[in-house]
């Protein structure tokens, strides 16, 4: 017999006497404890004195006791499993079995320094719950926070529904009683496709003139954040559970694109990361795997505000451009996409990166204001340098990548020489700009190639990155004494509000500085 189909099924007593009389082995649908031990372990000590709410016939009692906690009690509503606990565990002392409700305890008060319920919660308050439902979960609460002594823990082993997290932090939150942290558990044994997490309320001796933190240990990580508020709470349990979600499905051959956004710390600034998954429909076995980070040029297309042809202010205004470098085609397609009459031409060196493109990153190659050359763009650049005017680029984006393990990682040195600049220089209209993609750890040679640039580009800026070692220089071609001082926020007023990642756009372009040099 396995879980029920209908939520409401884990509320009705005739569900469970008719599951534990067929089932006879225990089930442990939120895992056992080599699952959960890795987690619980932080919060419990071999002297602390467990209640456990719900046991059913799992196994977690025991467990528990052969790993060195003797002072165990447990509770349950049906009495025939309480009768079976209590035969099986007869040579543990200290263990005790006994028929209960949670939301009427009979223990003392700050009788247990540890309370475990593992799905408990689940069951009681199904996504559509009651008022009646709501009452005795509340009941509950208010019994557990009654019969935990200070310093205890009321450790919940839950999915963690957007209902079942609500409810828990609008209980506790508001007492400034308890410091609630969210921790993810590895659960392969459960075959849940949503994972597990446990709730950890630790009790302090007296209410606190302000609310107690928020904590969460997110997937992989060995550290606990701070989270500022409940709905951020909320939103990095929902994060873990997408995660989940996706690992889960991509787990099985997948016959489409699958893909998954990362954002960063500010979410409002967009995605930082997305990662797409592909599987080869021809491949019965999976033996290899092959992995391609590309990363998408935002604080290339906010050095568009520095071009005389504004782009990012008249987004149908015609403007010739470059992309030195294809990839997986991410910039060469916002740029066709998002600027109605730009039209684009990527060089690549390699063909197979351009195949890569077109089958795997939904590359729109078939656009008619896309020209895809196959070539080494030193030659492109030297063979557009002597053609005539209208034949040249508004934009040249260089984003050519170098050795992962030199000095120099962006772009190859080819591309800084004297000769390769000047190309670029005379590839470009009167009013024309390159934005380079610099990559460098090394502070000084940045500077020495920033000198180098500027003999060929009077007016430099920097399009600065607070999070990485990358800097994308914008050379321009006019005269500095031709052009009006820039300022930042002013650049920002022009961006149009319909643009594809506003907000990351915005802030490259509050990142602008001239170079000095």
């Amino acid at each position: 017999m396995s879980a029920p189909n209908e939520p409401q099924a884990f509320t009705d007593p005739a569900y469970w006497k008719n599951f534990f009389a067929k089932r006879k082995t225990p089930f442990e649908w939120y895992g056992d404890y080599n699952s959960l031990s890795k987690v619980m372990e932080k919060y419990l000590k071999p002297s602390d004195k467990f209640l456990q709410l719900g046991c059913g016939n799992s196994e977690l009692a025991t467990q528990l006791y052969e790993n060195g906690f003797h002072d165990i009690h447990s509770i349950d509503v049906e009495p025939s499993v309480i009768a079976d606990q209590t035969r099986k565990n007869k040579e543990r002392p200290g263990m005790s079995f006994a028929v209960g409700d949670a939301a009427h305890l009979e223990m003392a008060d700050g009788a247990h320094t540890v309370v475990i319920d593992k799905g408990t919660l689940d069951a009681l308050l199904p996504p559509a719950a009651e008022p009646a439902d709501k009452a005795i979960v509340t009941m509950m609460f208010d019994e557990v926070h009654r019969v935990l002594a200070s310093g205890g823990r009321y450790i919940i082993v839950t999915l963690a529904q957007p209902h079942i997290t609500e409810f828990w932090i609008d209980h506790f939150f508001p007492l400034k009683q308890y410091i609630l942290r969210v921790q993810k558990v590895e659960n392969k044994a459960s075959g849940f496709q949503m994972p597990v997490f446990c709730f950890i309320a630790t009790k302090m001796r007296s209410p606190m003139p302000n609310p107690l933190p928020l904590e969460v240990m997110r997937s992989s990580s060995i550290r606990t954040d701070r989270i500022q508020s409940t709905d951020d709470l909320k939103e990095a349990i929902l994060a873990e559970q997408e995660l989940s979600q996706f690992i889960f499905l991509c787990a099985k051959k997948l016959e489409t694109e699958v893909s998954i956004d990362f954002h960063g710390e500010d979410p409002s600034l967009g995605p930082r990361y997305r990662i797409c998954v592909v599987d080869n429909q021809e491949v019965k076995k999976i033996e290899t795997f092959a992995a391609f980070v590309v990363p998408i040029g935002r604080m290339m297309i906010g050095s568009l505000a520095l071009s005389a042809k504004q782009p990012l202010a008249i987004i149908d205004t015609p403007c010739k451009m470059a992309v030195l470098g294809l990839g997986g085609g991410l910039l060469t397609a916002y740029l066709v996409r998002h600027f109605r009459k730009a039209r684009v031409t990527a060089v690549e060196l390699d063909p197979d990166v351009a195949k890569i493109a077109n089958t795997y990153f939904s590359f729109p190659h078939s656009d008619s204001r896309i020209n895809v050359i196959i070539q080494d763009a030193l030659i492109h650049l030297a063979e557009t340098a002597t053609k005539p005017e209208e034949e040249k680029y508004d934009v040249i984006f260089v984003d050519v990548s170098g050795s992962q393990n030199a000095a120099l990682q962006c772009p190859p040195p080819s591309f800084l020489t004297p000769e390769a600049l000047l190309n670029m220089k005379n590839s470009l209209k009167e009013s024309g700009m390159i934005s380079l993609n610099l990559v460098t750890r090394d502070s000084e040679l940045g500077k020495a190639i920033k000198s180098n640039i500027a003999e060929h580009f009077p007016t430099l800026y920097a399009v600065l990155s607070f999070e990485d070692v990358n800097e994308v220089i914008v050379g321009l071609k006019a005269p500095k004494n031709t052009l009006k001082p820039v300022v930042p926020q002013k650049l920002s007023n022009t961006v149009r509000k319909n643009l594809g990642s506003y907000d990351d756009i915005l802030r490259s372009i509050s990142n602008i500085r001239m170079v000095d040099y």
